[in-house]
């Protein structure tokens, strides 16, 4: 800071003639190199100042450079606030009077170069500059094992730990559990493993990870290198179980078409004998004493058996 000041040239010739230059130099308190901060896409961050506020602010002017420019971001005096770049609308919100900002639903293409240009009310100015790199979310890892050997001392195999979208800040770490078993990780999410057969339920978990999140996968040892004693238990287990599955089904069937025949058999027995093109006469009458007229009817339906009216009487 005790830099600041005017320097002078005086430049002599060899043919005596002389020049003089003058330079005025500030010198501001800034850090070295920019400050680095890391963010997760769709989420926020905030490029936060490490500064003594003691003196009250009167102004910040927010700067934004890509590689291609460098456009003027935001400026702050209190108490208003504009944003002046449209990629960042609505996304911008000022702290600690403007000295820090806050930027909401992260976007792969914020990353960029940002300074704040901070002038105090004593007229001293102060810049700070943070350099943002936004991530993507890391994927879910898969695990395919190849190459496995086996015999009955031991079980060898290949685990290679991927992604469909292998990003370069994208990082592979094996963590083994318990970690009581050879193998050998590389860089590329690939371990090589030997392990005794029989094996005990051991782990190997692929952490995926960038510097603002991460994900991981896990396979079992004993799924990958059963052994034949351990195969032949399972056939064991299951075969009594699928023979009490199928006896139950056959039962269940024969009970159920039993049943059907029965109820069949029942509708058909109470099923009237007529044809069923005939006509069913109802007779209803009042009492025995006001039926008189039965034997017409039934004299009517001899005559004409071929007669589709019912004939109903009723009296009162």
């Amino acid at each position: 800071m005790e830099d600041s000041g005017i320097y002078t040239a005086a430049i002599s010739y060899t043919d005596q003639e002389t020049k003089r230059l003058t330079f005025n130099l500030t010198v501001y308190a800034n850090q070295d190199v920019p400050k680095e901060v890391d963010g997760l896409e769709q989420h926020s961050v905030c490029l936060q100042n490490d500064l003594d506020l003691t003196v009250p602010v009167l102004e910040v002017l927010w700067l934004f450079k890509t590689k291609e420019r460098e456009v003027r971001l935001a400026y702050f005096r209190k108490p208003h606030f504009e944003i002046r770049f449209p990629q960042f609308h609505n996304r911008l919100e000022p702290l600690d009077s403007g000295t820090t900002l806050r930027i909401s639903d992260l976007r792969m293409e914020d990353s960029g170069i940002y300074t704040a240009a901070i002038t105090y009310t004593d007229e001293e100015t102060k810049r700070l500059t943070f350099n943002l790199t936004v991530y993507e979310p890391v994927p879910t890892p898969h695990i395919w094992i190849e190459g496995k050997k086996q015999t009955t001392e031991w079980c060898n195999f290949t685990a290679r730990c991927s992604v469909k979208n292998n990003d370069s800040a994208l990082t592979f770490t094996w963590i083994n559990k318990p970690n009581k078993t050879e193998y050998l990780a590389f860089s590329n999410g690939t371990v090589v493993a030997s392990v005794e057969s029989p094996t005990s339920d051991k782990e190997f978990h692929c952490l995926l990870e960038n510097p603002v999140d991460q994900k991981n996968a896990s396979i079992h040892v004993q799924t990958i290198c059963s052994t034949p004693g351990e195969l032949q238990r399972y056939y064991l287990w299951f075969i009594p179980l699928f023979l009490i599955i199928l006896i139950a089904l056959l039962v269940w069937l024969a009970v159920a078409r039993k049943k059907r025949k029965k109820n069949n058999h029942s509708e058909t027995e109470y099923m009237p004998h007529s044809n069923p093109q005939e006509t069913q006469y109802i007779i209803v009458g009042a009492s025995p004493q006001s039926s008189s007229s039965i034997p017409e009817v039934q004299r009517q339906y001899l005559q004409n058996p071929k007669l589709e009216t019912i004939y109903t009487t009723i009296r009162s």
